[in-house]
């Protein structure tokens, strides 16, 4: 997803010529108003950059994608960010009717689930194959072969089929 969605914003950047780079952007694109509103994006792209620095590698914009958390692609998908989906919905071809809720909403229930995971929060009572199918979905909206080459590489239908 973080790939589909970053060529999506290269591609918009050049095709609207904006000039720089869609992670430098200064002129609040992505949705940054006076109040602060929507500020999300830039500080996760800034802690990202941060990381890459810390980490004393050169600091590339594939490293700095590198960095990004899912969060960031989470915010960039939801409905506070509306006026990007126009551009963003082609990174999810196989969307029903590009449909921003159709990916935003199994985008946002993957965020809260991953970070349970991340905080080592108790799951058994969270339905964990309802996840697995949900970034399932996703990977099918992005590319059907996708999805069939997680369905055959995976474990983790195994490992929920025996509910450890």
């Amino acid at each position: 997803m973080r790939n589909a969605l970053d060529a999506r914003m290269v591609a918009t950047w050049e095709r609207k010529g904006w000039g720089h780079e869609w992670l430098d952007d200064d002129d609040g694109r992505l949705g940054r108003s006076e109040d602060g509103a929507h500020s999300q994006p830039y500080r996760s792209i800034s802690e990202a950059r941060e990381r890459v620095e810390r980490s004393r590698r050169e600091v590339t914009r594939d490293q700095i994608i590198s960095e990004t958390s899912f969060g960031l692609w989470a915010q960039l998908v939801s409905n506070s960010h509306k006026a990007l989906w126009p551009d963003l919905a082609s990174a999810f071809p196989f969307a029903p009717n590009r449909d921003q809720a159709a990916v935003a909403g199994p985008v946002g229930k993957l965020r809260t689930f991953r970070n349970r995971v991340a905080h080592h929060q108790k799951l058994y009572n969270k339905r964990p194959e309802d996840h697995h199918a949900q970034l399932l979905k996703l990977a099918g909206f992005i590319d059907p072969s996708v999805k069939a080459w997680i369905l055959d590489h995976s474990y983790v239908g195994l490992v929920m089929q025996r509910k450890p």
